[in-house]
């Protein structure tokens, strides 16, 4: 097996600092170490291991932080077939922290304050419902191993397993299991049920806009993975914290705007038409989408019409209606959008509860 094929991206520090590399086709294996990703001689041993017993059936990628894990997950969903987890990570990173506060779940009480369980819970059983969940570490406890021995007698995807052991085989393992023979094995029952179209109802396979902003806050491509529905729930959750009653129109027929954003004072009531394209970064909004949307703010005497993108608004639209008075028209861009969703997910992160509606004036309208 060439190396090159199942290691991962590393950069000076050891964590996997380059989730986007080349795209394959092949089923795909995580191992989230922290300890492993910081000095990565156990993992090239394991790769010669596998090596050694499987002919480039699967690939391995090692991650240190779970942020960095949670990307590549949403990104190769379909190709994850297992997850590794250590037992003593202590970095819980920022996105499930986040999406604990807006969605409490229950998660199994495994890792360090349960980091483990809740990976287990927002991201596998929620992304990769079909993939296997191995628990392998030095540390854990008595209760925490009884769980994962009790659930994976009912559970086939689950199991516990020594991390020397899965290495080079024969510690308290007793059947000497490897990582290439471990892997083998879920690989096996992993496209057993794809033919079989097995899945599983959890509620994160369909995100809240907020859960969305709080992915985009931590990391800003994977803003470009939204579909295009889900980046207009993203903008109208936008709004909506701003203070504004938010009425997104249908998906196919929008009628040239995608939003309504009322906005409500002592003196006045003001709408805004939204109008939502949600474009690669370096494709520009054209002057004549800009001029669509203002005969259409015209045409239903709206108080203002509002473009927002995840790109930018080309120098000719800019240039064109600088001269329309600012209360007409404005422009939401990419920096903008990325700006909101860090400052959204540092909210939830510093409050403990759900972030709360800004002041309406603040800088929307």
């Amino acid at each position: 097996m060439n190396l090159k094929k199942v290691t991962g991206h590393f950069g000076s520090s050891g964590m996997h600092d380059n989730v986007r590399a080349k795209p394959s086709e092949k089923p795909v294996a995580i191992w989230l170490d922290d300890s492993v990703a910081q000095d990565r001689r156990l993992y090239e041993f394991a790769l010669q291991r596998v090596e050694e017993e499987e002919e480039q059936a699967f690939e391995i990628e090692l991650f240190g932080a779970p942020d960095d894990a949670i990307e590549f997950v949403l990104r190769n969903a379909s190709r994850v077939f297992m997850f590794i987890q250590d037992s003593s990570r202590y970095d819980a990173g920022k996105i499930i922290p986040a999406w604990k506060k807006l969605r409490p779940k229950k998660a199994p009480d495994i890792g360090f304050h349960s980091h483990q369980g809740d990976f287990y819970s927002y991201v596998i059983d929620a992304f990769a419902p079909v993939a296997a969940a191995i628990f392998a570490g030095f540390s854990f406890g008595r209760n925490e191993r009884e769980l994962i021995e009790s659930w994976s007698k009912f559970d086939k995807r689950v199991a516990l397993a020594d991390k020397m052991g899965l290495v080079i085989g024969g510690f308290r393992d007793k059947e000497g299991t490897t990582l290439a023979r471990l892997g083998r094995a879920h690989l096996e029952r992993w496209r057993l049920a794809q033919t079989e179209n097995i899945s599983s109802e959890t509620s994160l396979l369909k995100p809240l806009a907020e859960e969305l902003a709080v992915l985009c806050g931590a990391r800003s491509a994977l803003l470009d993975n939204l579909s295009s529905r889900q980046f207009e729930e993203l903008i109208a959750a936008l709004f909506k914290n701003h203070g504004f009653d938010v009425h997104l129109t249908a998906a196919t027929r929008d009628g040239g705007y995608d939003i309504v954003a009322v906005s409500h004072s002592a003196l006045s009531t003001e709408t805004a038409l939204v109008e939502v394209k949600h474009f690669a970064p370096n494709r520009p909004v054209s002057v004549g989408i800009v001029r669509a949307l203002y005969g259409v703010k015209r045409l239903h005497d709206a108080s203002k019409a509002i473009l927002a993108t995840s790109s930018y608004v080309s120098r000719d639209a800019r240039h064109e209606f600088a001269r329309v008075i600012p209360w007409e028209i404005d422009f939401i861009e990419r920096n903008d959008i990325l700006e909101w969703c860090e400052r959204y997910l540092n909210q939830l992160l510093m409050d403990g509860e759900r972030a709360e509606p800004e002041d309406k004036d603040s800088s929307m309208l």
